[in-house]
């Protein structure tokens, strides 16, 4: 093959070798997936607004205060040694005690005092003997006096003369030291009595007839420091019931309570608050965050202590438009409820009658049967 038939050679090789190429090219775009249309994406159904609809209905509503009170008395005594401290000698109480007015429950150890007012009573005794001489010179005197007076008008004379003013001057001395030693006297009595007056002060006594409420735990020979509180008698003849709200305002005196003492109702009445005026001991500290309430036809068996469960009614109502709180919205001074009507919600002011921590009456602005949403 010559140089030309072979370049005409390469040169179809090379032309077929494209035409190749494209072929493959082509065929292998054919086999490529097509291109898909985009899916229009799902429709979602917006979801369905539940409202929390109630209808108004007529009913009875209660505004109340329930709880539970103790019972107390009224007259209560704090005993303690006043200014008096010491050993403890002896103790004639216990608790729960019945006591008579007087009777004496406890008392220190007086040996002490009882040897120094013997001894003060000894120096008394010798100053009255002393005063009884003193009187009786005294009295000499006066005789003495009387005597010259006598003698200088029988026989007057300058010797009489000196001799009365010498007696004379003797009284007046002897009434000096009279006066003197009757005020020792006076003064060394004041001491004995109030010797004596601590001495009764080492005692402690019942004020009244009573119970022992209180008793401090007590042993023979403790020191016991004066003011301190050793006893609390109480007079049990009148008991009132106690309680202690968590809010004071709202309660005033003359309001009817039930109280359930036992499981039977009874029917008291508040006779004082902090801020009325007191009918039980407006000085007892105890009584400062209180209500007091006077249960009448008390049982017997009660005692100080007892609890019992009370309600205390502020308001009541029958047959009113009531709704739950839950229906009742504010703004400011504005009260409105939302009220659903013809597949639309209308706010809707209204006027506020009693109200309890769960429901309201409602005065105006709502009738029975209307739908209203609740919060």
């Amino acid at each position: 093959m010559n140089h030309k038939s072979l370049e005409l050679f390469k040169r179809g090789l090379y032309l077929i070798a494209q035409l190749m190429l494209i072929i493959f090219i082509l065929t292998g775009c054919a086999l490529l997936p097509a291109d898909r249309e985009p899916l229009p994406p799902p429709l979602i159904e917006p979801p369905r607004i539940r409202l929390n609809l109630h209808a108004v209905e007529r009913g009875d509503i209660v505004h109340q205060a329930l709880g539970a009170g103790t019972f107390i008395t009224a007259k209560e005594y704090n005993l303690s040694f006043l200014n008096n401290s010491g050993r403890l000698d002896v103790i004639h109480a216990t608790i729960g005690m019945q006591v008579e007015e007087g009777q004496i429950l406890a008392e220190l150890e007086t040996e002490q005092i009882k040897f120094d007012i013997t001894q003060m009573e000894i120096d008394l005794t010798k100053m009255r003997l002393r005063h009884d001489a003193m009187k009786m010179e005294h009295d000499r005197l006066i005789d003495s006096k009387k005597d010259l007076k006598q003698a200088f008008e029988t026989e007057a004379g300058e010797q009489n003369d000196r001799e009365l003013e010498n007696v004379l001057h003797q009284i007046a001395r002897s009434e000096i030291d009279l006066r003197i030693h009757e005020l020792s006297l006076e003064q060394h009595t004041m001491h004995i009595n109030r010797a004596k007056n601590r001495l009764n002060a080492m005692k402690i006594k019942a004020p009244i007839e009573g119970t022992i409420v209180f008793m401090e735990r007590l042993a023979v020979g403790a020191w016991i420091n004066a003011y301190q509180i050793l006893f609390t008698v109480a007079d049990p003849s009148e008991l009132f019931l106690r309680y202690n709200p968590a809010v004071l305002t709202g309660f005033e005196v003359g309001m009817r309570v039930k109280v359930d003492v036992g499981g039977v109702e009874h029917s008291g009445t508040i006779v004082m608050t902090p801020y009325g005026e007191p009918a039980v001991d407006e000085e007892n500290p105890r009584f400062e965050d209180s209500i007091i309430i006077k249960v009448e036809e008390l049982p017997d068996g009660v005692d100080p202590g007892d609890s019992a469960s009370i309600r205390i009614i502020f308001q009541e109502k029958s047959d009113v438009i009531i709704i739950p709180r839950a229906g009742l919205r504010t703004m400011g001074a504005r009260n409105y409820v939302i009220v659903r009507k013809n597949e639309m919600n209308i706010e809707v002011d209204v006027e506020v009658g009693v109200e309890t921590p769960t429901m309201v009456e409602i005065v105006t602005g709502l009738e029975e049967g209307d739908q209203i949403i609740l919060r």
